[in-house]
């Protein structure tokens, strides 16, 4: 019995020692456990920080190229503003010479003109040719000068000014001009309003010059935010693949202005079949640069 007895007893101590290693082992692998989950949670939080970051960076690198954008846009509108409030001061001077200065003069050729005619007789038709010739370069002058300074522009706003325009073009020229419009425009700063002005006028003095055209129409039409401007001629019809490198003067600085205020222009024209030109701007665009 005590053989047994110590038997068991050696038993009972060796189960008890591999007890014992078993809850040690148990207590090793969860302790590795723990760390390996801590570990994961680390490399997760980790991960979700380099995400937050990147997308942090990403928007920061967003935030400058729309501050840029922004910048370029107001350094391209402030340039458009000086180069149409430069034109306007010059075209200003230019009306004022050419009312005060040379029309004036020409009234007072005209004056001497009669008294000569009363010291120095001359066959009346001659006196009268030439009188009549004066008043034709006096009535010229008044028109380009009248047409340098648009005072109902400022006046009375953008589609008047362009109807009074055409219906003295078309008395001038002898064109049949028509003028026609659709909605109602917006208040616009009176600068864009201006170049908007000059640039129908630009294209109507190419069909003068250059169309052979009988009769022209201009039309404005307004739909929300979209101001769309057409001109239209029946002359001679223009080459489209020339004017798409077209470095004149006109279409150099109406394609300018456009540049300047982000719209568009395009150009139709068929041989003999006259030709259209469609401009389109987004008036929501240009009044939010009315504080730039």
């Amino acid at each position: 019995t005590a053989e047994k007895d110590k038997e068991l007893a050696l038993k009972n101590g060796r189960l008890g020692r591999q007890q014992s290693q078993l809850r040690e082992k148990n207590l090793w692998i969860g302790a590795g456990g723990l760390s390996t989950l801590l570990l994961i949670g680390l490399l997760l939080v980790w991960r979700r920080n380099s995400q937050h970051r990147r997308q942090w960076q990403e928007e920061q690198l967003r935030l400058i190229e729309k501050e840029q954008e922004v910048y370029k846009q107001n350094e391209e509108i402030r340039s458009l503003n000086a180069m149409v409030k430069g034109e306007e001061r010059e075209r200003a001077r230019l009306g004022r010479e050419l009312h005060d200065g040379i029309v004036s003069q020409l009234a007072a050729v005209k004056m001497n003109l009669d008294t000569l005619q009363l010291k120095y007789p001359v066959p009346e038709d001659e006196h009268r040719n030439v009188l009549h010739h004066l008043e034709d370069i006096v009535s010229d002058l008044r028109k380009t000068a009248h047409n340098l300074v648009p005072g109902l522009l400022l006046e009375l706003g953008l589609l008047p000014a362009l109807e009074s325009y055409c219906e003295k073009t078309a008395y001038f020229t002898g064109l049949d001009i028509n003028f026609v419009h659709q909605g109602h425009i917006p208040l616009i700063h009176t600068d864009f309003e201006l170049s908007l002005y000059r640039m129908v006028q630009e294209l109507v003095q190419n069909v003068i010059k250059h169309a052979q055209a009988s009769r022209v129409l201009v039309q404005v039409d307004y739909h929300e935010p979209m101001l769309i401007i057409t001109v239209e001629d029946d002359g001679k019809g223009i080459d489209t693949d020339a004017t798409a490198g077209d470095t004149g003067i006109g279409l150099s600085n109406i394609r300018s202005r456009i540049n300047a205020l982000k719209g568009s222009m395009d150009i139709k024209g068929r041989k003999n079949k006259g030709t259209s030109v469609y401009l389109e701007f987004d008036l929501s665009f240009i009044q939010s640069l009315t504080d730039v």
